[in-house]
């Protein structure tokens, strides 16, 4: 026996299967069967509707559909009822309401407001077929369709809608068709609406006419749309004769059409007609033809209200004489050419067949060759605003002037009496300048400015004639137009009457359109110098043909034109340079160059101008040299004008712009060394006079001036300072200030001689024991001068070398700087107070800069710290120039060549420095950072300790001086940290660094508009409030800490080569 102890949640209480929808506990089959038990319960009275029903009550399958059901009609109150087009719906109150699932078993939702919807009156018929409705039936049960009921007075079938749901679907949807309508706006269905012309269909009687109109029908696509019809004959009143044309074949009435047309009324959603309209009625007598030629007509008109095409609204017939008669809208003769009975070609009033017939009959030309091309051209007019080719009598010109002549072309501009052909109200009339379409009111001033071609000799015109039809008439395109032909009175010589300014924007010869503002066509142009200038005979046809090839790379007006010279054109010929090749004169050019005349519109010679002879020798190839200059006149290369032969050597000459001879030093006739500054090595080297004595300096200083023009590195006598005082002393030499009575060289481009600047304050370095400079220093300063860096502005100069006769030692010339050394300018004039972060950065922006620059020339310092960054005034930095870096390369005893030495200030030398390694850029780098560390702080590093071996024990293990995070940005001491990174591989090269310093300047810079970084930016700005609350923050510096260069190898001696620079002590 079956034990039951208990039912799941889940399960069906009827049928003990899992519900259908568990949420709502609705199950499928028990409902259905509920349903169908109810089945006998109603009707409505006809079988195929009760099958429907019992179908849909059947397939339902969730709880959340409605039931769709046969309601009784009384169970509705009317509340509302409104027409759509050809359909009724109904608005009313649904008593019971619909079944809807809730709590386990369906109920009504009673009061519900539901819209009803009549589908038609199927009689009593129980075989009315429903197959049609399927497709509505679907669609409608997608909008919740509650049921089906019926009109008890109109035995109408109705159904039964979501009221809320069908209103969301009824404003696009035909109610009838149940189609999108074609305008929703408006609610026109053109399903509909054509289904309601072919039921309300006029017949004429004719099979013909009547699918004519029914294919009219079918080109209705907008509810704007003209109805085409057939009009019975008595519809119209009202006659009255418009025109009778075309011989009796077409005549045109206006009339009243009593009914009107159709026209869709919006607010009724209808067609309603517009009675009493006039119209216009095109009638047409019986020929055995004229139905298919009458249809083929109607066809091209249009029964679309917005386009341009003639509107017609339909066809109708004379009872009596059985003319067929076509109705258009009352305008219609405004369309339609009085001659010829067809529509005007466009809204002109101007018909193209009856115009070009009566510009044929009134063509006077005596040449019938001449008159064929007329009426060829004349054949090209699709529009009155086209031009009109004519024949024009050579006497309708006057004011004849000549405007071009240029070897193949010549054009005269002229006035033209009675002036062009125009279209005016219906007619041709003279007048009228077609291209601002001004009229010409007074009959004395109809002449128009004109330009004449002449072709030339009549005998040779055919090629010409044949050109003249690719010319335009049609005034919309953009090519050549030309108002016709003439001939003249004497010569007999054919002309072309253009537009006045066409010779302005066209070639006279090939009436191509000009490519600039020069008036200057390159295939006439060159076709005519090639013809004009290259037939020579100088006895070598390569060259001809190679002047030819310079001719054909003419490309502009302004290019020069490459030709043969003869020799004797050439005067005041002198020589102004020479070389191992050729030899260099400058000669006046008798008649001169060509150039083009862009108001004559020719090239014309400049006489009696100065160029530069270039005499090659025999063995050059004169092609070869010629190819390396240029004809274009905007490029930066040499200019040359052609070539010519020496009558006496027989050597070839190429003829150059006088700007060549530039390139010779007026003294020496040698090339200068730079053009730029016509500066001649050769030359200045001769004029200095001052020398040492001492033979590998004197040799030394030789070379600088070889190397580099821009600075007069030179020996200056001792006697030439006055006021010599000492400023400042360090480990190898002791620097003073003087003033150089002669002052330095400064090379003036303007006169292009060295001048010197007198009186001029400078920096005397004197070396300690350096009564003899070995050759390891004189190269390092044969390395410091060679590389340009007194261009810097960043880099200390040097001008020169003197000797103190007393001590021996040898003396650098130097730029003085007036604001001395970083250590000594900040503890100057308050400027420790007013050094901002923004002058910080400003600082290590130059330092950094100039440190960059010695490192691209593959060099570096050695000996980087605060004492050699050197500034130029006093006062706080005011400007990019006002810091430079001194003592490049110089670092050490003068006499020491014991690369084992080490020497520098202890704390800004990099740990592997230290150690023994060599130095590096890396290592300059090092040293940066210590400087970073001073322009943050203000404190020397390491300067509270003995700068001894424990120092440089420390250094190596990877101390450095300490910082709080208050003192200085971030972002500032991570740059600065990785600047003194104990691996060299971990340090920023000088270029990323200066991009950085950049960065912080221009994102903290109030001045800069656009800030690059913001975090930046507010790192500075705390930064510097710290600085200004903590501006006297200055510790004391230890006896032993030692900030002058110095030998260190008795606190290195120690220290292994290679140490763990990470190790912590």
């Amino acid at each position: 026996m079956l034990s039951i102890f208990g039912i799941s949640k889940n399960k069906c209480t009827i049928c003990y299967e899992t519900y259908t929808n568990e949420q709502y506990k609705w199950c499928k089959s028990c409902q259905i069967n509920n349903l169908k038990k109810n089945f006998p319960n109603w009707s409505s009275g006809n079988e195929k509707i009760d099958k429907l029903i019992q179908k849909a009550q059947s397939n339902i399958d969730d709880p959340n559909k409605p039931i769709f059901e046969w309601i009784s009609y009384h169970q509705f109150n009317i509340k509302d009822m409104g027409k759509d087009g050809l359909s009724t719906v109904y608005l009313a109150i649904w008593k019971d309401g619909p079944l809807y699932w809730g709590n386990k078993k369906y109920a009504r939702d009673s009061g519900k407001t539901v819209v009803l919807k009549s589908i038609g009156n199927f009689g009593n018929s129980q075989n009315m077929n429903l197959n049609e409705k399927n497709h509505s039936m679907k669609w409608y049960i997608d909008l919740k369709i509650y049921g089906m009921t019926q009109n008890p007075d109109s035995k109408d079938y109705m159904m039964v809608l979501n009221n809320k749901y069908f209103d969301d679907y009824f404003k696009g949807y035909c109610v009838k068709c149940d189609k999108m309508f074609e305008n929703i706006q408006y609610k026109w269905c053109k399903p509909c609406q054509i289904d309601y012309f072919k039921k309300n269909f006029i017949s004429s009687r004719n099979d013909e006419i009547d699918d004519l109109i029914q294919e009219m029908h079918s080109k209705i696509n907008d509810y704007k749309d003209i109805v085409f019809e057939w009009i019975p004959y008595n519809q119209f009143d009202q006659f009255d004769i418009i025109k009778d044309v075309g011989m009796g074949l077409v005549n045109l009435y206006s009339a009243v059409w009593k009914d009107g047309p159709l026209e869709y009324d919006t607010d009724a959603k209808k067609y309603e007609r517009r009675s009493n309209k006039l119209f216009t009625l095109k009638f047409f007598n019986t020929t055995h033809n004229v139905i298919n030629d009458l249809s083929n007509e109607i066809r091209e008109y249009s029964i679309n209200a917005d386009n341009n095409v003639l509107n017609i609204y339909g066809i109708s017939q004379n009872p009596n004489t059985k003319e067929f008669i076509m109705i258009f809208e009352s305008n219609y003769y405004e369309k339609y050419c009085e001659k010829c009975g067809k529509v005007y070609t466009n809204m002109y009033k101007w018909c193209k067949s009856c115009q070009l017939m009566y510009l044929k009959e009134n063509l006077i030309c005596e040449s019938e060759q001449i008159s064929d091309l007329i009426r060829e051209m004349q054949l090209k007019i699709n529009n009155p605003k086209d031009m009109v080719f004519e024949w024009i009598p050579f006497n309708q010109f006057y004011n004849i002037n000549k405007e071009i002549d240029n070897g193949f072309s010549t054009v005269y501009s002229a006035k033209w009496k009675d002036g062009p052909l125009y279209w005016n109200n219906k007619k041709w009339t003279r007048g009228l300048d077609k291209l601002s379409d001004i009229q010409i009111s007074s009959k004395s001033n109809k002449s128009k400015q004109v330009s004449l071609k002449c072709l030339g000799n009549s005998q040779n015109i055919n090629d010409e004639l044949n050109k003249v039809k690719l010319y335009s008439i049609n005034y919309l395109d953009s090519n050549i137009k030309l108002y016709g032909m003439s001939q003249m009175s004497d010569t007999k010589d054919y002309v072309l009457v253009f537009e006045s300014k066409h010779y302005e924007k066209y070639c006279a010869n090939c009436d191509k359109f000009y490519i600039d503002n020069y008036k200057w066509c390159k295939a006439c142009q060159v076709d005519y110098l090639t013809k004009n200038f290259t037939n020579l005979n100088i006895g070598n046809e390569k060259l001809v043909d190679f002047i030819k090839e310079m001719q054909l790379k003419i490309n502009y007006p302004t290019d020069i034109v490459f030709e043969w010279i003869s020799f004797n054109q050439f005067s005041n010929i002198r020589k102004v340079g020479k070389d191992q090749y050729v030899t260099v004169y400058s000669a006046t050019w008798k008649e001169g160059p060509l150039k083009y005349n862009t108001d004559k519109r020719k090239y014309e010679r400049h006489s009696n101008q100065v160029f530069a002879l270039i005499c090659l020798s025999a063995s050059q190839n004169i092609m070869n040299k010629v190819r390396e200059y240029s004809i274009n006149f905007s490029a930066t290369a040499f200019k040359i004008y052609g070539i010519s032969q020496n009558l006496d050597t027989k050597n070839y000459v190429m003829v150059l712009e006088d700007r060549y001879c530039e390139k010779y030093c007026k003294r020496c006739c040698k090339e200068y060394t730079d053009i730029n500054y016509k500066w001649c090595k050769q030359c200045q080297i001769i004029s200095f006079t001052n020398w040492s004595g001492n033979e590998k300096i004197d040799k030394l200083i030789k070379e600088i001036q070889q190397y580099n023009h821009y600075l007069a590195f030179e020996w200056i006598p001792y006697d030439q300072f006055a006021g010599v005082q000492e400023i400042s002393k360090g480990g190898f030499s002791t620097i003073y200030s003087a003033i150089w009575k002669n002052g330095p060289l400064n090379y003036n481009e303007n006169i292009g001689k060295w001048a010197r600047e007198p009186d001029k304050l400078v920096a005397l370095k004197c070396l300690f024991n350096s009564q003899s400079l070995n050759d390891k220093f004189l190269s390092k300063i044969k390395s410091y001068l060679v590389n340009d860096f007194e261009k810097s502005g960043r880099i200390l100069k040097m001008y020169g070398l003197t000797q103190n006769p007393i001590t021996k030692d040898y003396v650098f010339v130097l730029q003085f700087t007036e604001g001395g050394n970083f250590n000594y300018w900040i503890n100057t004039n308050n400027n420790s107070k007013y050094f901002n972060w923004l002058i910080k950065l400003k600082v290590l922006d130059n330092t950094i800069k100039g440190l960059d620059e010695i490192h691209q020339k593959k060099m570096v310092h050695s000996d980087l710290h605060t004492g050699n960054i050197l500034f130029k005034e006093i006062y706080w930095v005011s400007s990019s120039a006002s810091t430079y870096i001194s003592d490049v390369g110089f670092c050490g005893n003068i006499g020491n060549e014991d690369e084992s030495k080490i020497y520098g200030v202890m704390p800004y030398l990099a740990p592997e420095v230290l150690r023994g390694n060599p130095y590096t850029q890396a290592a300059d780098i090092y040293s940066f950072g210590m400087i970073m560390y001073f322009v943050a702080t203000g404190r020397l590093p390491f300067a509270n300790r003995e700068h001894d071996q424990n120092l440089a024990l420390d250094i190596c293990k990877g101390i450095r001086p300490e910082i709080s995070e208050s003192e200085a940005p971030k972002c500032y001491i991570d740059l600065m940290k990785r600047c003194w990174d104990s691996d060299p591989a971990n340090r920023l090269d000088a270029s990323e660094i200066a991009r950085l310093i950049r960065l912080f300047h221009d994102s903290y810079n109030p001045i800069e508009t656009i800030q690059d970084d913001e975090e930046i930016e507010e790192q500075f700005k705390e930064a510097e409030k710290y600085r200004r609350a903590n501006n006297d923050n200055q510790s004391p510096v230890h006896p032993q800490a030692i900030y002058t260069s110095r030998l260190l190898n008795p606190f290195t001696k120690d220290l292994p080569r290679y140490i763990d620079d990470n190790a912590e002590s």
